[in-house]
């Protein structure tokens, strides 16, 4: 494994060893005897679109396969991984979104109960956690069927670091696009 992706994972891990510390050591949150739960999001229990999942995993997809240039080969296991993977993925992000709807849910009421916003802002922490674990192990299994220069060109596929907003890179990409567009005609 490069090194590269071992501190990513180590420091992945270390985080979500620190908030589960962290969280073991906050007093209890569970709601006190006769305190109604938040409500829960109307689409809490629903499974995620598969049509959605699937655009989303294809378009991921293609993107990967016009800047690595992948294989057929490559791109056949990366699919499988995608299919594989993402319902996983979109089901976390439904989960988040659902604990980040129950925490507006718990401050937006009239009398907001501490113990509750707490429960809220840990399950936020948790799923997250276990969203950024699933998503670093998807990039890291990727990454095994990529072949070394592809590996070093997929790293800069993704923004890191404050000045590499991935809003920002995107709008950059679209600018150089347009000015490429441009200086052809």
């Amino acid at each position: 494994m490069k090194r590269g992706w071992m501190i990513i994972l180590l420091l992945s891990l270390g985080l979500n060893i620190g908030l589960g510390l962290n969280l073991l050591r906050r007093p209890s949150v569970a709601a006190p005897p006769g305190k109604a739960p938040v409500a829960v999001s109307p689409v809490a229990d629903e499974p995620p679109d598969s049509a959605q999942v699937e655009r989303f995993m294809r378009r991921r997809l293609d993107r990967m396969s016009d800047e690595l240039s992948l294989d057929d080969r490559q791109r056949n296991q990366l699919w499988t991984l995608h299919q594989d993977a993402g319902r996983e993925v979109f089901g976390r992000r439904r989960a988040m979104a659902n604990a980040r709807w129950q925490l507006h849910e718990a401050y937006a009421a009239p009398e907001s109960d501490p113990v509750v916003i707490h429960a809220a802002v840990r399950r936020i922490g948790l799923t997250q956690s276990d969203l950024d674990s699933m998503i670093v192990e998807v990039m890291m299994r990727e990454r095994e069927i990529l072949t070394p220069d592809q590996r070093r060109h997929y790293h800069s596929l993704f923004s890191f670091g404050p000045e590499r907003h991935p809003r920002r890179l995107l709008h950059d990409r679209h600018k150089e696009n347009r000015q490429g567009r441009r200086q052809v005609h």
